[in-house]
């Protein structure tokens, strides 16, 4: 399985399921999470489960924000974010404190019906602004996910610790200023 969906634009599979929910990530959707995420063929769904336990560790702090997206009692997707602090000695171009989307993923027979933009805006209405994402400038599919909810590019020249972009740029998005909202 690809990491990222192919880049289909406009193409929907139909619509999102009617009982669609979104809500928090719970220790017990751990595996089904980490069986989503090991079909992006990066990590082991035991890496992915281990990931995620820890995870949820720095949900309880306050430091991140996991969702899923559930229908018929099944997780479909999941979407995730964090606060990040520039470490001690960070370089001059490092990208800012604050809230950061971490990925979203989705069942790979769920995709193309809106659950990634479902998450997107449930992550957006629980985050203090601005919010911030990065990705690789080849990844088409998922800047189409974000321009729709007003992300601005903000920079291509900048340090993240997390941040690797293999095979293009890495760009770096906001939020609008306060007063303008998008979708």
């Amino acid at each position: 399985m690809a990491r990222f969906a192919e880049y289909e634009p406009l193409r929907r599979s139909g619509s999102p399921p009617a009982d669609l929910r979104i809500r928090d990530a719970l220790p017990a959707d751990v595996p089904a999470m980490a069986g989503i995420r090991a079909t992006r063929g990066d990590c082991t769904a035991e890496q992915a489960r281990s990931g995620f336990e820890r995870l949820l560790g720095r949900v309880a702090a306050g430091e991140a924000l996991a969702l899923v997206a559930e229908a018929r009692g099944a997780v479909l997707g999941f979407g995730c974010a964090a606060r990040f602090t520039p470490p001690p000695g960070a370089p001059l171009h490092c990208a800012p404190a604050g809230w950061y989307l971490a990925g979203v993923v989705v069942a790979p027979a769920m995709r193309r019906r809106g659950i990634a933009a479902a998450l997107t805006r449930a992550r957006l209405d629980r985050l203090a602004r601005p919010v911030y994402y990065f990705v690789n400038s080849t990844n088409r599919a998922s800047i189409d996910l974000h321009e729709p909810f007003g992300f601005e590019e903000l920079t291509r020249s900048f340090w993240h610790p997390d941040a690797t972009f293999q095979g293009g740029v890495g760009i770096l998005f906001v939020t609008p200023p306060a007063g303008r909202r998008a979708v």
